[in-house]
């Protein structure tokens, strides 16, 4: 290495080892604290048209990409404090989460948190009314555990934002189709 004693360069190579550790510790940790995804989308059909389709869990399973059934645990399915499991497809395996809903305004606001053994998802969708059109605001905030986990996160990272670009457009697609049929008939 350019002149150095064999010494020089173990001292460089350790301190550039070192440097390495650091680097992707501060990446490890910023990957615990969350990774986030966004998205919005405007549905032509009024809030509480497309409220059904999200605080229902017999609808979010014909939307949200991946999710294959959900099985009440509380004696209530919606409101505060009401309890299931979530059962998801992901690749080959099925992975069951346990999902508590935090915060419940209807129309406005519903917001869950869904553990698993390797991680915690909180997802709040936000409604609002624009003109004869509802604007959905999804967000998702996805807490690993485990040390492998965060190896493959910046999979999850691309795999997460494309599932639910595609779980949005399948939520409009359903709440317009429905929009669609509830109008009433015009004069013939």
């Amino acid at each position: 290495m350019f002149g150095y004693t064999a010494y020089e360069r173990k001292v460089i190579s350790l301190l550039a080892l070192v440097a390495c550790a650091f680097l992707l510790r501060g990446w490890l940790a910023h990957v615990h604290e969350g990774m986030q995804f966004a998205a919005e989308v405007r549905i032509e059909a009024r809030p509480d048209q497309v409220w059904e389709f999200i605080a229902q869990p017999g609808e979010r399973t014909g939307w949200h990409a991946g999710m294959i059934s959900i099985l009440p645990l509380s004696e209530f399915q919606a409101g505060i404090g009401a309890r299931s499991l979530v059962l998801y497809r992901d690749n080959r395996a099925v992975i069951e989460l346990e999902e508590t809903v935090m915060k419940f305004t209807p129309p406005v606001l519903w917001s869950v948190t869904q553990e698993a053994e390797a991680f915690t998802t909180e997802i709040e969708i936000t409604l609002s009314a624009t003109g004869a059109a509802s604007l959905v605001t999804y967000r998702e905030r996805k807490v690993l555990r485990g040390f492998f986990d965060r190896y493959i996160a910046p999979w999850l990272r691309w795999k997460g934002q494309r599932r639910l670009a595609h779980s949005m457009k399948r939520l409009k697609l359903m709440a317009e189709r429905q929009e669609i049929e509830v109008r009433p008939a015009g004069p013939e």
